[in-house]
C-alpha cells in the first residue's frame, strides 16, 4: 500500500492484511508510519517482539491500533504466534494454530480447524472458533470459549469461565487447586449432556491419603462421609469434590443453570 505525498488523506484497512517484507512504510508527508518486521518468514514463531513499530502518527478518534495476525489473507497455513508484554490481539484464521498468550491481559482467536490457545499470566481471553480446539487456561483469571466443534477447555489455576459452544466438549481438570471453593470457583456455562459434554476429574486425586492417582465416587446429592466422593447439590448448580477424610469439600464446580448431573457426565 503507498499514500502519495500530495493526498495526505487518512485510509482504513478492514479486513486483514498480510505483510509480507521486512519493512513498509504506510502514510504521507509528515505522517509516515514505518512498519519492519524482522524474522517474520524465516521463523516458525511470530511474536510481537518480532514486529517493531517506530514514529506511529494515528487519529485516536478515527484509528485503531495495528494488530497482529497470523494467516492473515485466509491462507491454510499453520500459524505459531507468541504474544508478548502488554495486552495482545493474535488470530490464528485457517489452517491448525497454536497461539500462546504473552505477560499482559491477552485476546487469542483460534478461527477455523484444531487449533492450541493457551494463556500465560494475565486475565486472558481465548476463543477457539470452528474445529476441534484446545484451550489452556495460565494463573489467573481467564475466560474460555470453544465455539463449534469438539473442543477441550482446561481452566488451570485461577477463576476462570469455561464455555464449551456447540458439540461434545470436554471440560478439563488436572487437579483440585484448579477450582476454588466460593467466588473462588470456576464457572462452565452452557454445559449440555445432551450434547456429550464431560467433566474430566480423572487428572485429579481422589484421594490425597493414598499414594498414586485414585478415582472419585460419584455419591447424587449425598453428604461427605469418605476421601475420593463427589456431590452435586443441585439447588447451588455446584459440584463438591473432597479429597481427603473430612466432611469438607476441597474444590468445586459452577455448573450454570444445571440443574442434574450423573455418573455418566463425568470422567472420575
Amino acid at each position: 500500500m503507498y499514500a502519495h505525498p500530495s493526498a495526505c488523506r487518512a485510509f482504513c484497512i478492514s479486513l486483514p492484511v498480510l505483510l509480507e517484507h521486512s519493512y513498509r512504510q504506510y502514510g504521507c508527508k509528515h505522517q509516515l508510519v514505518p512498519v519492519i518486521l524482522n524474522r517474520l518468514l524465516s521463523s516458525g514463531v511470530v511474536g510481537l517482539a518480532d514486529v517493531h513499530t517506530d514514529d506511529v502518527y494515528h487519529d485516536p478518534a478515527r484509528d485503531k491500533p495495528l494488530r497482529l495476525a497470523g494467516d492473515q489473507n485466509g491462507l491454510p497455513l499453520d500459524d505459531t504466534l507468541q504474544g508478548q508484554n502488554g495486552g495482545d490481539w493474535l488470530y490464528g484464521m485457517r489452517g491448525d494454530d497454536t497461539l500462546v498468550g504473552g505477560l499482559g491481559d491477552d485476546r487469542l482467536y483460534g478461527g477455523s480447524n484444531a487449533d492450541f490457545l493457551r494463556s500465560q499470566t494475565g486475565d486472558d481471553q481465548l476463543w477457539g472458533g470452528n474445529g476441534d480446539d484446545r484451550l489452556n487456561s495460565g494463573d489467573n483469571d481467564d475466560g474460555l470459549y470453544g465455539g463449534i466443534g469438539s473442543d477441550t477447555l482446561n481452566g488451570n489455576i485461577g477463576t476462570d469461565t469455561l464455555v464449551g459452544g456447540k458439540d461434545a466438549d470436554v471440560f478439563d481438570f488436572d487437579a483440585a487447586g484448579d477450582s476454588g471453593l466460593g467466588k473462588a470457583r470456576d464457572v462452565i456455562r452452557h454445559f449440555q449432556d445432551g450434547e456429550g459434554d464431560k467433566i474430566d476429574l480423572s487428572g485429579v486425586d481422589a484421594n490425597v491419603d493414598l499414594s498414586g492417582n485414585q478415582a472419585f465416587t460419584f455419591i447424587d446429592d449425598g453428604t461427605f462421609n469418605a476421601a475420593g466422593q463427589l456431590r452435586f447439590a443441585a439447588d447451588l448448580h455446584v459440584l463438591y469434590g473432597n479429597t481427603d477424610a473430612d466432611a469438607t469439600p476441597e474444590f468445586s464446580i459452577q455448573l450454570s443453570g444445571v440443574t442434574s448431573l450423573n455418573a455418566a457426565a463425568v470422567f472420575l
